[in-house]
């Protein structure tokens, strides 16, 4: 099957140059991101960079749109494979932006890689990761002083029944404002398959990534009672809840394609109808839609070049302290 066209021009002999899988936008690779991580560490160490590294993001920087299009349109080069890469000095807590210049051809050796941009950036965080979310766990549940507030205030002697919700920290307080901090929500649960939100704790640790510790507890002087009644939907659990078991009277959804979808996937594009849309994705904004088009009269017409929502906000949480 051949690739899509993207030529706003229109004639329907034009060649694509790009393989659909072979794109500049192609996510990288497993073997790049190996590549640029060890470019990285090789220039951090001859910058004199010490103590360890923690990688927080390593995506594809994309080409420009105009080195873009040239090379679609066979009036440019093929944009070259750069990686940008995101990387903490913990426990001194710096930043720094790398820009991974990536030798052409997947064979090329580790040392053609070379970091063509380095930048140490003062007074921000980059983004929180799943790793993050981990990380802040483990800390918390190994702290003694979190146990022993457990013990003393619940009476709960077994961590694995308590359950952490880690979340980023907003308003943070001034004498910890340039930190990176993670708060994390309690709760408890009576097994395994309980619904842990049904019960939640008084107990907010704040912890800081880069010592590895938890710094602060909020609490109430006294502890909060705890609710104890059970909300359950697991199948073995639910009646205690709803006072009888599931529903077993309806019968059985069967959804079939005889012929196939109604799409097409070829890398990451993905043709659907008259619609061709190559899907992207990056550690800042999530899913990005890059060169959206739709094919009529014999040409693929440019709808729009790049989409992606940067930013989105969820008001339901209680904006007052320590929350």
């Amino acid at each position: 099957m051949e690739p899509a066209v993207w030529n706003s021009k229109g004639a329907s002999s034009f060649k694509t140059l790009v393989d659909a899988r072979d794109h500049p936008l192609d996510q990288l690779t497993p073997t790049e991101v190996s590549r640029a991580s060890a470019a990285v560490r090789r220039h951090a160490a001859a910058a004199g960079v010490t103590g360890s590294l923690r990688f927080n993001t390593v995506m594809l920087q994309e080409p420009l749109k105009a080195e873009l299009l040239a090379y679609q349109a066979g009036t440019g080069p093929k944009p070259e494979r750069r990686a940008l890469v995101w990387v903490l000095n913990p426990p001194k807590g710096n930043f720094f932006e790398a820009v991974v210049c990536l030798a052409d051809g997947a064979g090329a050796a580790d040392l053609e890689d070379a970091v063509c941009g380095w930048t140490q950036i003062e007074g921000v965080q980059p983004t929180t990761t799943p790793d993050d979310c981990t990380l802040a766990e483990h800390i918390i549940m190994a702290d003694p002083r979190i146990r022993q507030l457990l013990a003393t205030r619940y009476g709960i002697s077994d961590p694995d029944l308590v359950v952490f919700d880690p979340w980023s920290l907003h308003g943070t307080p001034e004498q910890y404002k340039g930190r990176r901090l993670m708060q994390g929500y309690l709760y408890v649960r009576s097994c395994k398959e309980d619904n842990e939100y049904a019960h939640p704790l008084d107990l907010c640790p704040l912890v800081d990534l880069n010592l590895g510790k938890v710094i602060h507890v909020d609490m109430y002087d006294e502890p909060a009672r705890m609710p104890p009644t059970m909300v359950n939907y697991h199948s073995a659990l639910a009646p205690a809840t709803t006072g009888q078991a599931w529903r077993a009277d309806l019968q059985p959804i069967n959804i079939t394609q005889p012929q196939g979808p109604s799409f097409s996937i070829e890398g990451n594009l993905v043709k659907w109808q008259k619609w061709h849309i190559r899907v992207g994705f990056n550690g800042r904004e999530g899913l990005v839609l890059h060169q959206v088009g739709w094919q009529e009269a014999g040409r693929l017409r440019p709808v729009l070049h790049r989409a992606s929502l940067s930013e989105m906000t969820v008001p339901y949480g209680d904006p007052n302290y320590p929350y």
